[in-house]
């Protein structure tokens, strides 16, 4: 994953350079199928998608992990941090929150 802080550029294996992270909760069935479905869009591998249910994941010192559980974050190459609702979830629930979508 990247630094976290959006200071440091990553280098995927082919050479193309990381210019987003997306922080997802790997143990929601709703969000693993979201990001499946971007990862088969990210065909230039240019997005880190970090699965922040690891206790090992980073999502740096402006993003706590309970927070981070609650919707997809997502870091611009700048460093900037923003919350995103994606589509499915727009009627405003989680996976986390007892909603029923678990």
């Amino acid at each position: 994953a990247m630094s976290g802080t959006g200071s440091d550029n990553k280098i995927d294996a082919v050479g193309a350079e990381r210019c987003l992270e997306v922080y997802y909760d790997g143990g929601c069935p709703l969000c693993r199928s979201e990001i499946a479905h971007y990862r088969k869009l990210d065909t230039a591998g240019r997005v880190d998608f970090v699965d922040i249910s690891s206790p090992a994941a980073e999502t740096g010192p402006d993003l706590e992990r309970k927070t981070a559980l609650s919707r997809f974050h997502v870091r611009g190459r700048d460093g900037e941090l923003e919350a995103v609702r994606l589509p499915s979830c727009a009627s405003g629930g989680n996976c986390r929150d007892g909603d029923g979508l678990r």
